[in-house]
């Protein structure tokens, strides 16, 4: 193992077992456990992160450049998240002042869906595909499931703006969020979803 090599040369590699049984000594009761499955957004920078770190770790180079900009774009990340919870907070506490909206496209849906691991003849070819697109109303703490048919539209403006019109309609007829008027909306920014448009679109609204 390159990394222990470079840190420990004088001690030779331990097996497998041996990793295997130290992780789970009492010196390291801080990280014993199955951690909790996230499903957090990556950017393109994370992704960059992550080839620099798998790289780094086995040739050792790039080590303290690569600590520094990770660093920096964790900090970059706990920002936003202060920003994030200001926002559901803020909405949440003053429904008749603000509406807060959070949407984004998750993973896709095949039907029909009988369990973990499907039946050969029905695990690809005879399925239907959904793209379930995702609403919270922190507002009203509502969340809500929108799901298109996949490849039935293009992934667009107009199918972005046409969803969201219906969402800020369910806003303005349910109290006390009928009587905000700031809107935040809180989504992803892909080149597909035509920025300019939105703007216009929340103008417009």
């Amino acid at each position: 193992m390159p990394w222990w090599q470079r840190n420990f040369p004088e001690i030779p590699v331990p097996g497998v077992s041996t990793m295997t049984k130290g992780r789970h000594h009492s010196d390291f009761s801080d990280v014993i456990g199955n951690r909790k499955k996230h499903h957090h957004n990556q950017c393109d920078k994370c992704h960059s992160l992550d080839d620099r770190r798998a790289r780094g770790f086995a040739s050792g180079l790039d080590r303290e450049e690569y600590e520094r900009d990770n660093a920096a774009h964790d900090k970059e990340i706990e920002d936003w998240r202060i920003v994030e919870r200001y926002w559901m907070m803020t909405a949440s506490q003053s429904p008749h002042l603000y509406n807060l909206v959070c949407a984004d496209d998750t993973e896709k849906l095949c039907l029909p869906h009988w369990g973990t691991r499907n039946f050969k003849s029905t695990a690809s070819s005879s399925t239907v595909r959904f793209i379930p697109w995702l609403v919270f109303d922190s507002s009203n703490g509502i969340w809500r499931y929108l799901y298109q048919p996949k490849n039935m539209w293009r992934k667009g403006a107009n199918r972005y703006c046409t969803s969201m019109y219906y969402v800020i309609k369910g806003l303005k007829e349910r109290a006390p969020s009928n009587q905000a008027r700031t809107l935040v909306v809180i989504a992803d920014n892909l080149s597909e979803n035509k920025c300019n448009v939105n703007f216009a679109f929340y103008s417009g609204m």
